[in-house]
């Protein structure tokens, strides 16, 4: 079987993401709200395991990250043209956010609290608030992620200069995995710090993300039989969906490592057979505003608890009322991320496109 693929977009990896942000919307349905919606006990751990959505996506975002900055090479500056396609890819919408959320703060008197909070608020603004305990979360809900994704993109270039080909990558993994044991045993003690959401707590995910990337490379160059790939698809899926079930199974070791593993098996397995019930045109295109989403849905999710709350007292059982919660989220949370996704990111996007194009032209 040929492998047919798309030099400049690749649609199983838009529909992860599409996937992975939708996991974690539902995840929080049950934890932001001060409502706390009751779920169907069949899937509970399933939909409790929902945080995993952010390794998927730290996954996919290192492979990507590999596969875009080879691709982009060849431009005359390439480490300058990656961190500004990182930058307006990831600034305007979080920029928007973080003024919102000072507004909410303090109104009208926006400029006399911002001077208050000045030394947090260049934290969040240069994305160092990572290493501080009790700002480790971001002002802006949901941005620790952001938080580790641009100090992983700072050190990217050097990162992907050492991780060369797929022996390389292993050992940057298993030294990823000491540098993660160092930094629990130094700090899972230090009052008001989260160990678990640090970056060195984060790097094996990112370093299996970059191991798919060069077996994705290797497997591209041969024909292989779908089979193959289905074999992957339902391994790595019923992990996924087995594992939250049963957490100990992996003894003290955190569960976004294998996590990562099983979501990085599917990652290979779609790239080689993108199955369509995974990778349609729905999944691609949640996949498109998957940054949108992420960022949106906190506070959409928090002022809308009371709407939970009247769904459960008026349906008629739990499986039902926790569905129509879910859908009662997805219909305007879709609605206001397309919007973002074409007014702020997209812009953005163009612009740092622009930008980039402009410098190579100046440098020919």
């Amino acid at each position: 079987m040929a492998l047919m693929r798309d030099p400049k977009r690749l649609a199983f990896i838009d529909s992860l993401r599409g996937i992975a942000a939708l996991y974690v919307v539902i995840f929080h349905i049950t934890l932001v709200p001060k409502f706390k919606s009751t779920i169907p006990d069949l899937i509970k751990p399933l939909v409790l395991n929902g945080w995993s959505g952010v390794t998927l996506f730290f996954v996919i975002s290192a492979f990507t990250l590999c596969y875009t900055f080879q691709e982009k090479h060849s431009e005359k500056s390439p480490v300058m043209s990656f961190y500004l396609r990182r930058g307006f890819r990831i600034l305007p919408l979080y920029y928007t956010w973080l003024f919102v959320m000072c507004f909410m703060m303090f109104g009208w008197d926006l400029f006399s609290g911002i001077w208050l909070i000045k030394k947090s608020l260049v934290l969040y603004i240069i994305f160092g608030f990572n290493f501080f305990p009790g700002k480790q979360e971001g002002l802006v809900w949901a941005s620790w992620t952001l938080g580790v994704e641009m100090i992983f993109y700072l050190f990217f270039p050097l990162i992907i200069r050492f991780c060369k080909n797929l022996n390389r990558s292993v050992i940057f993994l298993l030294c990823s995995f000491i540098f993660s044991w160092l930094h629990f045993e130094l700090t899972h003690k230090s009052p008001n710090y989260n160990s678990g959401i640090g970056i060195l707590s984060q790097l094996p995910v990112f370093a299996m993300g970059i191991i798919c990337y060069h077996i994705f490379l290797i497997i591209n160059e041969k024909e292989i039989n779908k089979r193959i790939s289905l074999l992957l698809i339902i391994c790595s899926s019923i992990i996924i969906i087995v594992v939250p079930y049963f957490p100990k199974i992996f003894g003290g070791i955190p569960l976004n490592y294998p996590m990562s593993i099983a979501y990085g098996t599917l990652l290979i397995g779609l790239s080689i057979f993108p199955i369509q019930i995974i990778v349609n045109r729905i999944s691609v295109f949640f996949g498109l505003i998957s940054y949108s989403l992420y960022l949106n849905h906190p506070q959409l999710v928090y002022y809308i608890g009371d709407l939970y709350k009247k769904i459960y007292l008026l349906g008629p059982n739990t499986s039902l009322s926790f569905l129509m919660c879910v859908l009662a989220t997805l219909l305007p949370l879709t609605i206001i991320s397309f919007l973002t996704y074409r007014i702020i990111e997209k812009p953005g996007i163009t612009l740092g496109r622009n930008i980039i194009n402009r410098m190579n032209a100046k440098v020919d």
